[in-house]
């Protein structure tokens, strides 16, 4: 998380987070590597902050919502599939949507379904009936946000997108219309995705999958209000892998975006950290790959106050931090 002079590192263990403030110097100088800067290793669901608050998974799936800097209770407010993929957005500063996958038993079976909780509030389904959810992100847009579902299968990956927004009276949640954006190709195990936003409000959603042409980095424009089938740019892989860690930044122009990629075509190559931004249109840009040991497992990007980008990453040899000025 940004400050005015560094960033806010939140790593946790068993669903008890650590916070560490970790502030250069000199903001405005160029880029600085801080690498071990006194940060934990991270473990995995990452936690996720939101306004003036943590909220990290327990091994049970309990989502624990804690204050970030000052001392408070810790208060459950959804409970998940243990380890699936969650996500927490402020929508004003009052107000706190979580996002998070369970399962529903249904005549057919088992299925995977996203639902949404207002700050204490009881949770509301996502999922739209008949459709499935394996991964979901949220995004702030103006006054209303955007929750990103990806409904992994094996022949297909339908992506869904749907405005999310706060009443004025009640502080209610309403949804918007469920449009399907974007069909991907069948999902592996760890298909993640990620949303992207720019200082203008202009939203992608990144989804590394198959596509007719071969795997690589779909980048959908999510309209306002999200419309069925969107536009696509690809950014094709040599090969494709799984886990394909995305991340991308909110609220900066332009917006930088760090992907996993193999780095030569046979299907044991070896993976590299790209750093890139997207242009106008969504097309990655590349900046470069960043120093590795090992597969990364995991990423985070932020940009701060003073236009640099800030880097974390988890690979073979532990979790490392940098602070990078880019083009």
């Amino acid at each position: 998380m940004p400050t005015s002079n560094g960033v806010l590192v939140v790593t946790q263990h068993d669903g008890v987070p650590t916070v560490t403030r970790v502030e250069p110097g000199d903001a405005q100088a160029p880029a600085a590597s801080v690498t071990d800067a006194g940060v934990p290793r991270t473990s995995a669901p990452a936690c996720v902050v939101a306004g003036v608050f943590s909220f990290c998974m327990d091994p049970a799936g309990a989502i624990h919502r804690r204050p970030l800097e000052t001392e408070g209770r810790d208060v459950v407010v959804a409970r998940s599939r243990p380890g699936a993929s969650f996500a927490a957005e402020s929508t004003d500063g009052l107000h706190v949507v979580v996002a998070y996958l369970a399962d529903r038993k249904t005549s057919e079976g088992v299925v995977s379904e996203a639902y949404a909780a207002l700050d204490d509030g009881p949770p509301v389904r996502l999922s739209d009936e008949g459709s499935g959810a394996t991964y979901v992100a949220l995004a702030r847009r103006g006054a209303s946000m955007i929750a990103l579902l990806l409904d992994g299968r094996v022949a297909m990956t339908p992506v869904h997108a749907r405005m999310l927004s706060v009443t004025a009276a009640g502080g209610k949640l309403e949804m918007g219309e469920d449009a399907v954006v974007f069909v991907g190709g069948g999902a592996e195990a760890n298909t993640r995705g990620a949303l992207a936003v720019s200082s203008s409000g202009a939203m992608f959603a990144l989804v590394p999958i198959a596509g007719e042409s071969g795997f690589g980095l779909a980048t959908v424009r999510i309209d306002d209000p999200p419309h069925t089938e969107e536009g696509t740019t690809w950014s094709l892989y040599l090969n494709g892998l799984d886990p394909a860690p995305v991340v991308a930044t909110h609220g900066t122009t332009p917006i930088r975006v760090a992907r996993v990629r193999p780095l030569e075509a046979r299907a044991d190559a070896p993976r590299g950290l790209e750093l890139g931004r997207l242009d106008d249109t969504g097309m990655f840009i590349s900046y470069g790959l960043v120093s590795s040991k090992g597969r990364v497992k995991s990423a985070a990007i932020a940009a701060d106050a003073a236009g640099t980008v800030w880097l974390a990453f988890t690979d073979g040899a532990g979790t490392w931090l940098q602070r990078r000025a880019c083009p």
